[in-house]
């Protein structure tokens, strides 16, 4: 799929950067990534929440771009006074073992950064606690997801 047009890009090293307000393909790799997503999520609930957030400037959303294709997505998902929580970090299957998640990830940390708040997540799962460990973050709590049936 096309990137959106309206985003401002930036370049971080050899990787490109494009905010974005296409929700509809921010979720779409979403789930082609995670199983959460797919089974889990409801886009209408999804798209209410972070059209709302994103309107009152307490999340942006990127793409990350290689050769003018959208390769993966990732987010500012909230910002408080002192937190900017990262999140919906995704490469979609056929780009994934390039260490895309990892640029990702450390593209929004350091956006974080430049906002002068300290980044956080949540995440479960060995392998993207693994992922994050590179990029600078350290385990502090586990915590376990349930919902109601």
């Amino acid at each position: 799929m096309p990137p959106d047009k309206g985003g401002a890009r930036l370049r971080i090293s050899d990787y490109l950067f494009l905010e974005t307000q296409d929700f509809e393909q921010t979720f779409y790799i979403l789930k082609q990534s995670n199983p959460h997503y797919h089974n889990n999520v409801n886009y209408d609930e999804w798209l209410a929440n972070i059209q709302l957030t994103t309107q009152a400037n307490l999340s942006k959303c990127y793409f990350l771009l290689v050769d003018d294709t959208v390769v993966g997505t990732g987010a500012i998902v909230a910002t408080s006074d002192k937190y900017g929580v990262v999140g919906a970090v995704a490469v979609l299957p056929p780009y994934r073992g390039n260490g895309y998640g990892f640029e990702i990830s450390q593209f929004i940390t350091k956006q974080i950064l430049q906002l002068n708040k300290q980044p956080v997540l949540m995440t479960s799962g060995d392998n993207i606690v693994n992922l994050y460990s590179k990029v600078g973050y350290k385990t502090t709590h586990k915590w376990g997801y349930i919902k109601i049936l």
